[in-house]
This record gives C-alpha cells, sequence and structure tokens, in this order.
C-alpha cells in the first residue's frame, strides 16, 4: 500500500485531506516556519519573539546605593519629625525646681540676731540677676555659651563643635548652652544620665524655655545653680569662697577666673593661690572670649593678671567655744524635729539665746581660774547660766577647744550632785506643807536605815531649824527630812523643778539621794535654780529661740513651761540659799557689788566632784568641776577642793561680769508657810558653844521649844574651831566614792 495514500504512517487510521504528517501537514509547518522568520525579521533588535522590547541597561552600582540610602534617610527624617513633634506636644516644663538647685544652708546667729556664728549646710546665696555685674555675666557666658544673648536655647552648631574639640583637643565651649545647663541643674525631672532620651528630653524643655522665658530670667537661674567648686553654689557663693568678696565686688579678672572654674570646678577649688598652667590657659580663653563679645577692650585685657585664688577658709570655723554651740544648737533642734539634712538644704536663719559676751565672760572665768590644760585626765570644768524668765542659756562653757575636744562639759558631762541636791528636797518639804522653821535632828553620826551618815568636818550638829541645816550643809538633818518627805516625793519634786525626767535611777531612791547620790548636768543645775529665781515657775531650758524660714516666719513651736512651787514656796527656797552664800558654805561666792546672791554648795566623797549653783533674781547659773571617771582628784594651787573653793569662785568671776551694770535687785521675803513641825522633840540641844541655828532672821515666827537659847546667839558659833577652811573633806564615810548598802556617798563639804 502506498504510504501517501493510506495515513500518516504504519497503523494510523486514515484522515480524510490528510491527517497530522500527511502532505497537507507538512504544508502548514512551512507556512509557520515563513511567518515566524518574517516576524523575527521585524522585530527591534535585542528582543526575541512576538512582540519583543529592546532591554534598558543596569544602573551603576553606587547610584542605586545612594537612592535607597536617601529613601531610607528620608523616611527617617519623616518619622523623626513626627516623633519630635508629638514629643515637643508631650513633654511638659516641669513646674517645679529641683531640691538640689534651690537648696540653701542654714545659718546661726548670736542672741542679737545679726552676728553670724557660723553656716551648716549647702553653700548658696541666691542673688538676683541684676545685682550681678554686666562684666560677671559677660565673662560666664564667654566660658560657656557666647552666643546666649542672641540664639536659641539649643545649639545644633555647638553639639557639632563640642564633638569636633573632643577629637582634636582645642579647648573651646562645651557642647551644653546655658539654657540647656540650666535646665539639667534646675529643673525636677530632668535627670544627669548620660542617655539618648535624658538628653532629648532636655533639649525639648530647653526649646520651650527659650520661648517661654526672658533671657535674663535663665541666666539668674544658672548663676544661681551652677557649681564653682570649694563647696560654693551660685556665684555669690563663689565670689566669697574663692576671693572672699561679694558678687557686685568682683573684678574682671576674677570673674573670668570664675567663669574658667565652672567646667573643672574640683579642681579649680583645689587652688590654694598655687593653680596650674592648665587654668591659667583656660582663663586666658574667657579673657579672649570677653574681648570678642566687647566688654573688654584688648587694651584693658592685656592689663589683667591672672588673679591667683585666696586661701580657702572652712565654711565653719568651729574652734573656741563655736563648735560647742553649734553641736547644742543641732541637738535641741533634732529634739524639735529638724534633721541634719533639714537644716542643711533648709536655708533656715536660726537664732540662739548665746549672749557673746556672756561666753567670752565663761570662758574667761573658768580659764582665769583653772588651767584647763593641767587638769588630770578625765577632769572637767562646765558652767551654764540660764535667764529664770525665759529658760534660755544665755552662756556655758562646754571646753576649751571644740576642735581638740568635741565633749561638751556644760550639756553632756555629769557626775553626782552632792549636797547641791538639797535645795530639791527643801522644795518638797516646802511644797508638801511644810515650813521653814520645822527642825529636824541634825546630828552625827547617824545610822539611817543601815547606812552611816556623818556631816561634812565630822560636826557633831544637832537638832535645828531647815534654814540652818541647808546654810551649814548638815548632810544627817537633810537625810532625816527626806525620809519624813517621801523619797518618791524629793524625787518628782526634782523633776518637776528641773532636772530631766529619768535622771534618778529607782536605786538611787533611797535615803541618800538627799545627799546627791545622783548625777547632774550643770544645765540641769542651771535649769532648776532657775526656778527658783522665778518665783517657782519653770521655763524649760533652751539654746534656740526663733527658726526663720524662707517666708521669715517663725517655726519655733513654744517653748514648754510649768508652775511646780508657788510664789512663797520658791521664795523661802530662796530664802535658805541666801543664808548660804552670807553665812555659810557659799560666802566664796558674795558678789562685789553686795547685790542678794542665793546658791548652794556641793562636793562628793573624796572630792569627785565640786558645785556651785547659785542665782540672782536676774540670772541662773551653775559650775561644775568634776571627774568623769568618778575618781578623786586634785588642782594644783587648790589644795583640799570643795563646791565652796574653786566651784564658787569661778561662779563669782563670772556672775561679776555678767551683773556689772545690771540693776540690783532683791529677793522677795520669805512666807514662812506650811505647818512647823519638829522632828527631834528628844534630841538634846547642842552646847552653847557649837549652836548652828544663830539666825536671827525669823523673830515673828514661833519657835520650838526645845531651842530656846538659841535667838540671843548672835555670831556664828556653828563650828568655831574651824570658821576658816577645816581641813577635813572626808565623811567619816570610809570609801564614801562607794555608795555604802543604804544607797550611797555623803557630802563632804559645809566647812567653809
Amino acid at each position: 500500500m502506498d504510504a501517501g495514500a493510506g495515513g500518516g504512517g504504519y497503523g494510523s487510521p486514515p484522515y480524510p485531506g490528510g491527517g497530522p504528517g500527511g502532505p497537507e501537514d507538512t504544508s502548514a509547518k512551512a507556512q509557520s516556519k515563513a511567518s515566524g522568520l518574517a516576524a523575527a525579521m521585524r522585530a527591534k533588535p535585542g528582543r526575541k519573539g512576538k512582540g519583543a522590547k529592546p532591554a534598558k541597561a543596569k544602573k551603576p552600582l553606587w547610584w542605586r546605593v545612594t537612592r535607597g540610602t536617601l529613601i531610607t534617610a528620608g523616611i527617617f527624617v519623616v518619622i523623626g519629625i513626627a516623633v519630635f513633634g508629638v514629643a515637643y506636644a508631650v513633654i511638659p516644663v516641669p513646674d517645679a525646681a529641683k531640691a538640689d538647685a534651690t537648696d540653701q544652708g542654714s545659718t546661726f546667729y548670736y542672741a542679737d540676731g545679726e552676728t553670724e556664728f557660723a553656716e551648716r549646710g549647702v553653700n548658696r546665696e541666691p542673688v538676683d540677676e541684676g545685682e550681678v555685674p554686666d562684666h560677671v555675666q559677660d565673662a560666664v557666658t564667654s566660658a560657656e555659651d557666647r552666643g546666649f544673648w542672641t540664639e536659641p536655647g539649643v545649639s545644633v552648631t555647638g553639639t557639632i563643635r563640642a564633638a569636633w574639640s573632643t577629637l582634636t583637643g582645642q579647648q573651646l565651649q562645651g557642647g551644653s548652652t546655658i539654657t540647656q545647663q540650666m535646665v539639667r541643674n534646675y529643673y525636677e525631672g530632668v535627670s544627669m544620665e548620660q542617655t539618648v532620651s535624658r538628653k532629648f528630653k532636655e533639649i525639648i524643655i530647653s526649646l520651650k524655655v527659650d520661648r517661654s522665658k526672658p533671657k535674663e530670667w535663665v541666666m539668674e537661674q544658672y548663676l544661681n545653680t551652677i557649681y564653682f567648686g570649694r563647696n560654693a553654689y551660685g556665684i555669690q557663693a563663689a565670689a566669697e569662697a574663692y576671693y572672699h568678696k561679694d558678687v557686685q565686688d568682683l573684678e574682671p579678672a576674677e570673674a573670668a577666673f570664675l567663669a574658667a572654674a565652672i567646667q573643672q570646678p574640683t579642681k579649680f577649688g583645689q587652688a590654694d593661690s598655687e593653680t596650674t598652667d592648665e587654668m591659667e590657659q583656660r582663663w586666658e580663653f574667657v579673657v579672649e572670649g570677653m574681648v570678642k563679645t566687647g566688654e573688654l577692650s584688648k587694651s584693658d585685657a592685656e592689663e589683667l593678671e591672672f588673679p591667683a585664688p585666696k586661701e580657702e577658709i572652712p565654711q565653719t570655723d568651729l574652734s573656741g567655744y563655736k563648735g560647742y554651740m553649734v553641736q547644742q544648737s543641732m541637738s535641741e533642734l533634732e529634739d524639735l524635729g529638724y534633721t541634719e539634712d533639714n537644716i542643711n538644704r533648709g536655708g533656715y536663719k536660726i537664732v540662739t539665746t548665746f549672749d557673746k559676751d556672756l561666753m567670752d565672760a565663761a570662758k574667761e572665768a573658768v580659764e582665769s581660774t583653772i588651767d584647763p590644760d593641767s587638769l588630770p585626765e578625765g577632769v572637767q570644768a562646765g558652767l551654764t547660766a540660764i535667764d529664770p524668765s525665759t529658760g534660755e542659756v544665755v552662756a556655758f562653757y562646754g571646753g576649751k577647744d571644740y576642735n581638740s575636744n568635741q565633749y561638751d562639759s556644760a550639756f553632756r558631762g555629769s557626775a553626782q550632785a552632792g549636797s547641791a541636791m538639797k535645795p530639791y528636797v527643801l522644795a518638797a518639804a516646802l511644797r508638801n506643807g511644810y515650813s521653814l522653821n520645822s527642825v529636824v535632828d541634825g546630828r552625827g553620826p547617824q545610822s539611817i536605815h543601815g547606812s552611816p551618815i556623818q556631816n561634812a568636818g565630822n560636826a557633831p550638829g544637832g537638832p535645828m531649824n531647815l534654814i540652818e541645816a541647808t546654810r551649814d550643809s548638815n548632810n544627817t538633818g537633810y537625810v532625816n527630812l527626806a525620809m519624813e518627805v517621801g523619797l518618791e516625793e524629793v524625787q518628782q519634786t526634782a523633776y518637776d523643778v528641773g532636772l530631766p525626767e529619768g535622771s534618778i535611777g529607782d536605786d538611787q531612791v533611797v535615803p541618800t539621794l538627799a545627799l546627791g547620790i545622783n548625777d547632774v548636768r550643770p544645765v540641769d543645775q542651771a535649769s532648776g535654780f532657775a526656778t527658783f529665781a522665778n518665783g517657782g515657775e519653770h521655763i524649760e531650758p533652751h539654746v534656740v529661740r526663733e527658726i526663720i524660714d524662707h517666708e521669715g516666719e517663725d517655726q519655733r513651736p513654744e517653748v514648754a513651761s510649768s508652775r511646780p512651787l508657788s510664789k512663797g514656796e520658791a521664795a523661802d527656797v530662796s530664802y535658805a540659799l541666801q543664808q548660804v552664800v552670807s553665812s555659810g558654805t557659799g560666802t566664796t561666792a558674795q558678789l562685789p557689788d553686795g547685790r542678794p546672791v542665793a546658791g548652794k554648795t556641793g562636793t562628793t566623797d573624796n572630792s569627785v566632784a565640786t558645785w556651785f549653783a547659785g542665782f540672782t533674781p536676774q540670772l541662773s547659773t551653775a559650775v561644775g568641776v568634776y571627774n568623769g571617771n568618778n575618781q578623786p582628784f586634785s588642782v594644783p594651787g587648790w589644795g583640799s577642793l570643795s563646791g565652796g573653793t574653786l566651784s564658787a569662785t569661778i561662779w563669782r568671776n563670772f556672775m561679776s561680769t555678767a551683773m556689772e551694770g545690771k540693776e540690783v535687785q532683791q529677793f522677795p521675803d520669805p512666807s514662812y508657810g506650811g505647818s512647823t513641825e519638829n522632828w527631834a522633840p528628844n534630841v538634846p540641844t547642842r552646847e552653847p558653844e557649837e549652836p548652828e541655828t544663830d539666825q536671827p532672821v525669823e523673830p515673828e515666827e514661833p519657835v520650838e521649844t526645845e531651842e530656846p537659847e538659841i535667838p540671843e546667839v548672835p555670831e556664828e558659833p556653828e563650828i568655831p574651831e574651824n570658821p576658816e577652811e577645816p581641813p577635813g573633806t572626808e565623811p567619816g564615810d570610809p570609801g564614801g566614792e562607794e555608795p555604802p548598802p543604804g544607797g550611797g556617798g555623803t557630802e563632804t563639804e559645809g566647812f567653809e
């Protein structure tokens, strides 16, 4: 069979008109190829196939990278603008200044309210912008921001310039403008952290401040907050710290030095007349800037000499007694609720009660009587003087020099009271209804509750009224009186009159409490005796009169007061104590002008402590010379010690100066109130040659029948064999510094 007549090949079915692979199919392929070739010939070069276009050439790599970078940067710029806009809208200017930016230290004044004696805390004295001379302000802008007055609060070029100077080591301005520095230092909520977020916040607030506040306001806050070294915050404090003058008095050269110190305040602050080349170079840079801004002419600048700073003076001179005054003032402020931080940052004007002249007099009285440096180890001399009508401590002696010894012997040191405790026993008897005419058994020695008690100088004693017992400092009589009144009553009376609550231990509420086995401080005794001088009204002793705040308001709470004694009771105590000075154990305390004085001596066993506490109607003063180690001691040149010798001498020396020129005031007459008790009805009276009741001061009062011979004795023969200064200081109670089982030591004075 013919292949062409049958189909497309072996096994293929026949197709009418030719099937695939047949003659007609061959012709179609040929036609398709021909048309394809024609299309290809019509196509543009570089394209293949039907409808092909010519291919574009690729852009260079640098072009493609630049284009991508610009697009990315543009996106970031848009985002940055959006973020900045949102931040500008939502970040407010803080409405409060940092405490550190406005804190001021507190200043302490003497009682006159004008004479400063100490400063404490942050050294800052704010000044108005108008008080700062132009050349001082120009020096600051020259050092920190030369475009301050004309440029915005944020300088982009300044930031770039600062970065460049850091890289190249050039001496140029800082990157932050004065406005930025002020914002960072002044506003609450703007930290000092070196972070991008903090810097961003600082820029936003600086821009807002620049638009909302005058440049003068910004400059004022900056000048009052910036740190200059030497613990000086603000330009006024810096002027004082470096050149010992006010900012208004600064010379251009000095102003340039202070401006130069802003960048490195610590290094500049450590320079005491010795400076480094770097400091001088920085100073020259500031001066050159002042020439460029027109504040200085070139010729004037050339004439300036580098102003080496003066020697640094400590912020507070604590030498002598100043440190003791600050120490006690701070202690009282703490009791009033003021912390040390409050005082250091509160800017208070603290007016104390201290009279400078009397402080000097107290120092002179002690140190002219004894040489503090020659006292045995542990021996202290303390003095406190109080105005009875106010409770104000007007003077005290706490030590020779605070810088050498911070132990305050007037407010912190204490020792056994000795017989200077007896007036509190007397006050307890009077306010419990007993009269000065009451009679006690003053014989010695006696055994009272198992404790042997002897009188000073082994005086035999005998029956005596309370005036006589006080005048002679009779030990046995006062121990018996305390027992009659009640020891707890004596304790409470002592607290009410002026001794600190709790200062008498429970183990000291024993018969010998009357002899002063409890410890007291000079300030306690001055306070207690001030109550007697003030007619029975006790006013809390204090050393801070006023606490003036920023608004000029006095924040000191009212001083507490009370009335533990009636006027009559106080007058009776004062009357008995007058006899001590006029004719008893305290005659050394008599003042040269003859004015009335009341007081009481006190000496403990073996002279471990000696006291004299006394008063005029205007001033109460207590003096103690004591061994804080409770050991016997002696003072060169004073022999056997007693309250009536050494302590009374110091007291007299001080009070003579303190009372000079003051009105001579009289004490009120005694009331002789209360009932007259005879607690020694069966005690034989003393022999005529040794009567201790020669007191002729109360003839109008009925006298107990057991001692009828007393009124006609005109002289004072109570211990006639030793009228001037008997040698014995021991009480006949061996080891008196160690209290006997009944409760303690005995009085060893009363022989003056």
